[in-house]
């Protein structure tokens, strides 16, 4: 009984950390997502300087969460509040990070197709 009150306890404090922390969430997602914009960039970079895809990270990628970083390590924090922190801007970063990644792929994929019926039509005109 005591432990079950005691869980019960330690999802409420969590359900409050959670909520006071929401306006500061949302500050470090609005910063952190800025971060992301770079990425819209990088098939145009390649496509139109023929430079090979790269096979280790971009720079960009360890900028995506500095201000968070920046801010959890000039600040003590409690390690409830700063995983919290962490554990939701991170979150809400990845879901933004897959679907800008969607749509990239969707548009390489739209595009290649336009490419290949063009040059299969110039095919056959050559013909």
């Amino acid at each position: 009984m005591v432990p079950d009150l005691l869980e019960e306890f330690v999802a409420m404090i969590r359900q409050t950390i959670k909520s006071a922390l929401q306006p500061v969430i949302d500050k470090f997602y609005e910063l952190c997502q800025k971060n992301l914009e770079p990425f819209n960039g990088v098939p145009t970079k390649y496509r139109m300087t023929n430079k090979e895809m790269p096979t280790t990270p971009s720079s960009f990628m360890w900028n995506i969460f500095y201000p968070l970083n920046q801010f959890i390590q000039n600040n003590q924090l409690q390690d409830l509040v700063k995983s919290s922190l962490e554990q939701e801007v991170v979150n809400r970063i990845y879901e933004k990070f897959l679907q800008i990644a969607k749509e990239i792929l969707s548009t390489v994929e739209k595009a290649e197709n336009v490419l290949s019926k063009y040059v299969n039509f110039v095919m056959f005109i050559a013909l």
